[in-house]
């Protein structure tokens, strides 16, 4: 019987191929068309999806548990105030796929238990176990890129499935 971990791998590996997708299916499309900067557009859909990942990547990463591969990542956290340009975007989005892809690989079922904290601005103290922050953070990846490939086919883009079950393999 697959577990947790095994369904968080799937996830892993089709949010790497489906964003490699998207990104190719953007960066033929001219700047304008994907309204750079606007919190809406194609760019700032990309850049509002990027900064939740690694909201949620620096806050497994100050958890407590001991996740080598976020300690030795190198990658910037914090609220993106405007979309950065499509090639900026395209080399983040990729080094924060793998490096959730590397997290994965790394994690056990004991580590999936351990609960993580941290200050929710609106709410204060907030606490969660991890496998359900990595639940949150996959399922808010699909509504993004949901949200991408409508925006993008809207301009004409073709761009085949981008469905876990074809993905994930």
């Amino acid at each position: 019987m697959p577990s947790l971990l095994d369904s968080f791998r799937a996830a892993a590996r089709t949010g790497d191929r489906a964003h490699r997708a998207l990104l190719d299916a953007a960066a033929t499309l001219s700047a304008p068309a994907r309204a750079d900067g606007h919190p809406r557009s194609i760019d700032g859909t990309f850049a509002a999806g990027l900064a939740a990942d690694r909201a949620w990547l620096s806050r497994l990463r100050h958890s407590g548990q001991d996740l080598a591969v976020l300690e030795e990542a190198d990658l910037t956290y914090g609220v993106l105030t405007t979309a950065p340009a499509i090639a900026s975007l395209r080399a983040d989005r990729i080094a924060t796929d793998q490096v959730l892809v590397a997290l994965i690989d790394e994690l056990d079922d004991t580590v999936l238990g351990a609960t993580v904290r941290w200050d929710d601005e609106p709410g204060g103290a907030r606490t969660a176990p991890l496998w359900l922050c990595l639940a949150q953070l996959f399922e808010a990846q699909s509504r993004t890129r949901g949200r991408l490939a409508l925006l993008l086919e809207q301009h004409g883009a073709q761009l085949g499935t981008l469905e876990l079950i074809a993905l994930a393999r």
